[in-house]
């Protein structure tokens, strides 16, 4: 195998590393440091949770993209039922939040699966082993890269839709916060920036 060729199959290694794993996020497990109340409704919200919960290849993408995963609670005082979605506008800056879908939040900040086919690279990659006067040679790339490339690439679609059934099943919005309750989600928003979140009443 060219030498040239194995140096840059290495350095590519190198800079790729292996394909992360999700792990779940409970919202209820939040450490919520950010709250404000509106008629009865106490909010709280925190960002940066897929960095809080060990999820950091998908928070590089969110610090750097123009979306935001955001933990919520949402305790209702105000002596009637709330419906998340008809009864409450989500605000940033005084200014209503543009809401994005879980498959949208996922299309910024999976992992590129793609990427791994680098590892396919190996393939020509031989070993060659002295037997007596004679030198036999084993194609082992063929069964590394292959098998790396298909591991890996496996690897990313499974967290990514992971990390995508985990904001579907806390999705905020579908919930109603029946009065003296206290419910958690995710709210998926696109902004590029962490300023200050509140609600008010429709």
């Amino acid at each position: 195998m060219n030498h040239k060729l194995l140096v840059f199959i290495l350095l590519s290694l190198l800079l790729l590393s292996c394909a992360a794993h999700f792990h779940r996020i409970d919202p209820s497990k939040i450490q919520y440091t950010n709250t404000n109340s509106i008629e009865g409704l106490n909010f709280s919200y925190r960002y940066n949770v897929l960095q809080e919960f060990n999820n950091n290849r998908y928070a590089s993408k969110e610090s750097r993209g123009l979306v935001k995963l955001v933990g919520v609670k949402i305790t209702n005082t105000s002596g009637r039922d709330i419906i998340i979605r008809d009864d409450l506008q989500f605000m940033q800056n005084d200014y209503p939040v543009e809401i994005i879908s879980s498959k949208i939040m996922r299309n910024f900040i999976q992992q590129n699966s793609t990427i791994y086919l680098l590892y396919l690279l190996l393939s020509p990659l031989q070993l060659y082993v002295q037997d007596g006067h004679e030198i036999k040679t084993f194609p082992i790339g063929l069964i590394i890269g292959p098998s790396l490339a298909f591991f890996n690439i496996a690897g990313a679609h499974s967290a990514n839709v992971n990390m995508e059934k985990n904001i579907n099943d806390f999705d905020i919005l579908s919930k109603t916060v029946k009065d003296g309750d206290t419910v958690y989600g995710f709210l998926c928003i696109q902004s590029s920036s962490y300023d200050p979140l509140g609600i008010k009443m429709k």
